[in-house]
């Protein structure tokens, strides 16, 4: 699910303000709301920053190699560890 973090509506309002609640050609409403909740979820828990990375990378460094996602977050939990300033406790 690259690219996608947060669900965001690009469908007009309707008249009263309301969002159109009918089926579009990317699945149900029930459908969107999951995929919308689960990349909520996955952006609020940080598990989406394999993807972030593999974007930035994508995008600014298109001839350089890339991690793979085990040397990624091998990478990123070594990082933590040595400056754990954002860790609560």
């Amino acid at each position: 699910m690259t690219g996608a973090r947060f669900a965001v509506s690009t469908e007009p309002a309707r008249g009263d303000g309301s969002t159109p609640t009918r089926p579009t050609g990317d699945g149900t409403v029930v459908r969107r709301a999951w995929r919308g909740a689960v990349a909520i979820v996955r952006g609020l828990s940080g598990l989406d920053k394999y993807d972030r990375y593999v974007e930035h990378r994508r995008r600014t460094h298109p001839d350089e190699p890339m991690l793979s996602e085990a040397e990624f977050w091998r990478c990123s939990w070594e990082a933590e560890g040595r400056d754990p300033s954002a860790r609560c406790c």
